[in-house]
């Protein structure tokens, strides 16, 4: 199955839920767009995050699309530009369609895509379920 930039996001944040569901996948195949690659280090605020963004890449299949998935990118931004798809959207969803993969996304962008498949593995809308961490310890104000 293919990955879309918001699961990957979601993923290295991870949220609770989606990490329990991407580890129940087992041995299935996990097809990582560079496309997707490229969106996640565009958000990265600094060079520290650029640098996990590539570790957490290495650990999956990168996917280039085929000049037919281009093509048919091309096509699904004409066909559905209107419903909010961009040209990243165009090319990840021609490779799943390529490969014949569902796609992991909770994006609505490809919800019209004729022929695609669409797995949303939890609800972007529930409150996030992360990792708890330890609250910081507050400062002492008392003296000595």
């Amino acid at each position: 199955m293919m990955m879309d930039t918001n699961i990957m996001i979601d993923l290295m944040r991870g949220r609770q839920e989606l990490v329990k569901w991407f580890d129940s996948l087992g041995e299935k195949e996990i097809i990582l767009p560079g496309f997707v690659v490229m969106e996640l280090i565009a958000g990265c605020r600094n060079d520290d995050e650029i640098v996990q963004v590539e570790a957490f890449a290495e650990n999956f299949d990168i996917y280039w699309p085929t000049k037919d998935e281009c093509e048919k990118a091309v096509d699904y931004l004409i066909k559905y530009r209107r419903d909010g798809m961009g040209v990243a959207d165009a090319l990840i969803a021609a490779c799943a369609a390529g490969r014949r993969v569902p796609l992991c996304t909770n994006d609505n962008d490809f919800r019209n895509v004729t022929g695609l498949k669409i797995i949303k593995p939890y609800d972007r809308n529930a409150p996030a379920q992360l990792p708890k961490r330890k609250a910081p310890r507050r400062k002492s104000n008392s003296k000595g």
